[in-house]
């Protein structure tokens, strides 16, 4: 129950005259208090976290490492280089490296990783891998057995897929 402002006679609640003296009442105050909207983007405990980022780090850095590999190996097993075949070989293996370092670096310092750096990384590794299998058919006196050469691709290929299943498992995760 409020009171009237100018006589003090007692007035209902929803009163908006006074109904001794006539007089208009102040629109009563609101005095509830709205609680704060929640911030747009809220961490939860349960959101799901990609666990792709770390292997696929990793998987990077191995790759960068086994193109530059390639090099020192060919060095102590003798075996010499004309201008064009190192061209063929050093400028994907130089991109590989370039590229395997970046998305790897990428992949570490990102919360949520995307799928994009795996679909770079991917076109990339594909060139690279086709310029090998070209280059074997091309200068066989380079590759001494081509054992090696397809069993890396196909380490290569195994790896691919295994991220490739990780992506898909964790769609949601790479979702804004």
């Amino acid at each position: 129950m409020t009171t009237c402002y100018r006589c003090g006679a007692s007035l209902s609640d929803n009163a908006i005259t006074c109904s001794s003296c006539g007089a208009v009442q102040a629109p009563k105050q609101n005095t509830e208090i709205t609680p704060p909207l929640p911030p747009v983007m809220q961490k939860s405990e349960n959101s799901p976290k990609s666990n792709v980022g770390v292997p696929t780090a990793v998987y990077l850095i191995i790759m960068a490492i086994a193109s530059i590999s390639y090099f020192v190996i060919a060095i102590f097993l003798g075996i010499r280089f004309t201008i064009r075949e190192l061209a063929l070989i050093g400028f994907p293996n130089i991109v590989n490296v370039g590229v395997c370092v970046y998305l790897a670096i990428m992949m570490l310092m990102r919360k949520k990783n995307s799928p994009i750096f795996f679909v770079i990384w991917a076109g990339v590794f594909l060139l690279n891998q086709v310029t090998n299998i070209l280059m074997f058919f091309s200068y066989r006196h380079i590759f001494i057995t081509g054992g090696p050469l397809y069993l890396w691709i196909l380490f290569n290929l195994i790896i691919v897929i295994f991220l490739t299943i990780l992506l898909i498992k964790n769609r949601k995760s790479f979702s804004h």
